[in-house]
């Protein structure tokens, strides 16, 4: 069976989102927002995540029970956005307060990350004691960041109330069993729900659907395989750059070296500034 917080890392990939309260609408509010994934630097940005799930693996083997996995995972960590000279990407000291057992060694010890303007990361800086791990740790880091979820959004994305757009995934995933990283096709709808106002700020609410799939060549020459269907809602602060509320609810389909998983994840998100 695929590991928990591998395959909760792989889904949290893909994207985000599902049933929110809207932000309160404003005559006054433009129905037209541009959204960049660049934060606005100067900024310090609290991000706790929950992630729960529940499913079920079927061996390969007759005659074996299934087996019936389900909990929930907690992260929470803390990013101050640097002023940058290159508009095309930017600058995190990140801390974890709480992560998945997989990046455990970073609680509490500050690191330096840089993502470009699709939120696809660059490069992390490790502290020395650190440092051997860093090709290691890149994608785990990146996968429980919020920013890896809208990996591949176009460098601006301009809606107007009603509109919609088409996001493709262009990120590359490692999975169990897999001997390089594997990747995505398929990728999310984007609807522009509202445009409110929170005190300064406006906040955009997206609607969002998922559909995507991931399939690779596999040492020993088997292919193992996820397929995740899902929608749900993202809150974005169209002045500060970030998603300040993320729920999703998918469906996922997978297939490995211990048998076909089948399940479902919610994930839930409330950032703050």
């Amino acid at each position: 069976m695929v590991k928990a917080d591998r395959l909760l890392a792989a889904v949290a990939a893909l994207g985000a989102s599902t049933a929110l309260a809207l932000p309160r609408p404003l005559a006054a509010q433009p129905d037209v927002v541009s959204i960049r994934l660049v934060p606005r630097p100067d900024q310090t940005i609290h991000v706790p995540i929950t992630q729960a799930y529940d499913t079920t693996t079927v061996p390969p083997v007759p005659g074996r029970d299934p087996i019936v996995d389900h909990g929930e995972l907690a992260s929470a960590y803390s990013e101050t956005v640097r002023a940058s000279s290159n508009e095309r990407e930017y600058s995190l000291r990140v801390t974890f307060e709480d992560a998945p057992d997989a990046l455990r060694s970073l609680v509490g010890t500050p690191f330096d990350a840089v993502f470009d303007e699709r939120g696809r990361v660059e490069s992390l800086t490790l502290p020395p004691a650190l440092a051997s791990r860093t090709d290691g740790m890149k994608f785990l880091v990146a996968a429980f960041m919020t920013e890896n979820w809208l990996q591949g959004w176009p460098p601006s994305v301009t809606l107007s109330v009603g509109g919609s757009a088409s996001v493709p995934s262009a990120i590359q995933l490692s999975m169990p069993g897999a001997e390089n990283g594997v990747g995505i096709s398929g990728g999310r709808t984007l609807k522009l729900v509202s445009v409110g106002q929170d005190g300064p700020d406006r906040i955009a609410t997206l609607q969002q659907t998922v559909e995507a799939s991931m399939s690779g060549p596999m040492t020993g020459g088997a292919s193992p395989s996820i397929d995740v269907s899902g929608t749900g809602t993202i809150e974005w602060n169209v002045d500060r750059g970030y998603a300040r509320r993320i729920d999703l609810e998918i469906a996922l389909d997978g297939t490995g070296p211990n048998g076909r998983t089948r399940g479902t994840e919610r994930v839930h998100v409330t950032a703050a500034n």
